[in-house]
């Protein structure tokens, strides 16, 4: 009921928001702070457990490595995480506390993100609600930090602050490796035209027709390059999570359609908001790159979710403006039905939320 009520509320502001009348900065903040909540006082949700364990386990600073605390063979924590473990549990020491803290800094890095980069603030938020970034905020803690500070560093990719976004995608790979995934981009404004996007998605398509993917090539080469059995890009690949989304199923068709109309539109998508003449790129090179490695459901849901979701978020948000008054109805209901698409499936299986306020009261 949390989860449904939240939705709707903010699809209610979300609609009125794209009226140049409506104080959306004030919605948009009043809605923040409602997520934040939501996000801090929840309880046994996805990895809520998983991650009291590595809370428990982390506290010897001569484990502390460059990117890995080693805190055993089989569970790799990286350094920022526990860095921040660590400082908790010398001021105060309590894993709700813990919690609640780190979903602050996570939320504020993607939300103040969302307000730099987005037209329609409480619109992006509708998205972000409706795909897998709220629900890593619930769970994968680590990937909702690292892809929100990803997503920072396309900021600065913009601008061609090359030190800032290096520092950025460097910080965001101290709380999960996958963000290394994110350094090519900031060289992607030399390969932004149109024919080398359209190129790229039919190429990545063509390919995933003809042989599925190559992303179980992985764990040979990693293998073949020295890695350990115990880390997790070979000990997945014999484990469920080698299995991920279905080749030209409902999410592979529904990022390729963004992807199609983000390039059909990219001139004039561009010239009405200027970061999109970056993130677009991102968002369908990233893409491709998550249809490549489809094979291996967890490097492509890593890639998806560290690269493209954090970006779809602030880009899809602009079709709104290439309409005019009453006529942006249109795609603001386009991006509803998507949005009510992701969060059905999301939600399918999802168990009652559940917060640590029941053991105060």
């Amino acid at each position: 009921m949390i989860y449904i009520s939240l939705f709707f509320s903010t699809l209610l502001a979300s609609f009125t928001s794209i009226s140049k009348e409506f104080p959306s900065k004030k919605a948009y903040l009043f809605l923040c702070i409602v997520i934040f909540f939501v996000v801090a006082l929840r309880y046994a949700s996805t990895d809520y457990f998983g991650y009291l364990r590595i809370y428990e386990g982390v506290g010897d600073f001569s484990k502390l490595g460059l990117f890995i605390y080693d805190l055993n063979a089989s569970t790799p924590v990286e350094t920022g995480f526990a860095l921040v473990i660590m400082l908790e549990k010398f001021i105060f020491g309590h894993y709700f506390i813990f919690v609640a803290i780190f979903s602050f800094l996570s939320l504020l890095i993607k939300f103040s993100a969302f307000k730099k980069l987005s037209p329609y603030l409480v619109l992006s938020l509708l998205i972000y609600l409706s795909d897998e970034y709220f629900w890593k905020d619930l769970g994968q803690i680590r990937n909702a930090m690292a892809s929100g500070i990803v997503l920072w560093a396309f900021y600065h990719a913009y601008y061609r602050r090359f030190w800032h976004f290096l520092i950025l995608v460097f910080a965001a790979m101290l709380f999960h490796s996958a963000a290394i995934a994110a350094l090519p981009f900031y060289f992607i404004r030399y390969f932004k035209s149109s024919f080398f996007l359209t190129s790229a998605l039919f190429f990545s398509i063509f390919f995933v027709a003809l042989f599925g993917g190559f992303g179980k090539l992985i764990p040979e080469v990693a293998i073949q390059l020295g890695y350990s059995e115990n880390s997790r890009i070979v000990k997945y690949a014999s484990s469920q999570y080698v299995d991920g989304v279905s080749a030209f199923g409902g999410t592979f068709s529904l990022q390729f359609l963004i992807c199609a109309l983000l390039l059909l539109f990219y001139k004039k998508l561009s010239e009405k908001w200027v970061y999109n003449s970056f993130l677009i790129p991102v968002y369908i090179y990233s893409s491709c790159l998550f249809f490549l490695f489809i094979d291996y459901g967890i490097i492509g849901g890593r890639i998806r979710e560290m690269l493209a979701v954090p970006v779809a978020c602030v880009v899809i948000p602009s079709f709104v403006l290439l309409f005019r008054g009453y006529s942006k109805i249109l795609p603001y209901s386009a991006i509803v039905v998507y949005c009510l698409i992701w969060f059905s499936i999301m939600m399918r299986g999802r168990a009652p939320y559940q917060s640590i306020l029941q053991f105060l009261f």
